[in-house]
Formats: structure tokens, C-alpha cells, sequence
């Protein structure tokens, strides 16, 4: 028997995942080639949710984050980042960080036109230009 991990979502962290997820939807509008494949939270589960775009899974995570230079960033779950790596690399998907970074004035700071970042490489992702 293995033990599953099922934590309690936060508030934030929910709050969090729906605007992300809102975030992306809007730069799709109607675009045939996007879809949404998985939106439900679920246990267990290695990804937030996951959309297609033309020939491309994007498995992504969301993450409160803190902007330590540029485009480097500090997880608070290195696990779950690692855990996404993995599974994506086995299953052909593309593994993908959503980052939330608050600023002072309760603003959300915004990177690219999606606010992707690849989990292995951590640099912007682009569907359409991708």
C-alpha cells in the first residue's frame, strides 16, 4: 500500500490556479487549436491542470514564487516540481510552471505572453511560437 498525498488546497492557492487558469484561457479566444484536457482537481495528481495546443500537452504546476534576479525564481515545493519533471519526461508532456509573484502593492507580476516557464529549462514558453 503507498500512501497518497492529498492536500488541502489553500484559499490563495485556489485563487491562484483559477485566475492562472483564466490568464491562459484569455490569450486562446477562439483558437480551435487550444483545448483544455484537465481542469478538476484530483488525487493524485503530478500537474494543477493541463491544456493542448496544436501538437503539444502543457502539463502545468502553479507556484507561489519569489523573484530572487530576472527571470530566477524560488519554489516553495521543490518535490512537486520534480515529481512534474518526471512524469512529463515519461509521458511526452511538457512540464510547465505558472509562477505567482505578489508585489508590494498586491499586483501580480506577469512574464511572456502566457507566463509559462518550462520546469526544466525555466525559460518562457509560447504555444504559438513554440
Amino acid at each position: 500500500m503507498y500512501k497518497i498525498d492529498r492536500p488541502e488546497p489553500s484559499r490563495q492557492w485556489l485563487e491562484d490556479r483559477y485566475n492562472a487558469m483564466l490568464h491562459i484561457q484569455s490569450k486562446f479566444e477562439n483558437d480551435d487549436n487550444f483545448a483544455w484536457i484537465k481542469t478538476e482537481l484530483s488525487y493524485p495528481s503530478f500537474e494543477d491542470f493541463t491544456f493542448a495546443y496544436r501538437n503539444g500537452i502543457f502539463c502545468v504546476l502553479v507556484e507561489r514564487a519569489e523573484n530572487i534576479g530576472g527571470r530566477s525564481f524560488s519554489f516553495g515545493n521543490a518535490r512537486r516540481v520534480e515529481t512534474l519533471i518526471h512524469e512529463c519526461r515519461s509521458n511526452n508532456l511538457t512540464p510547465c510552471i505558472y509562477p505567482v509573484i505578489e508585489k508590494s502593492d498586491g499586483g501580480k507580476v506577469f512574464y511572456g505572453w502566457l507566463n509559462l516557464f518550462h520546469a526544466v529549462t525555466r525559460k518562457l514558453i509560447n504555444p504559438v511560437n513554440d
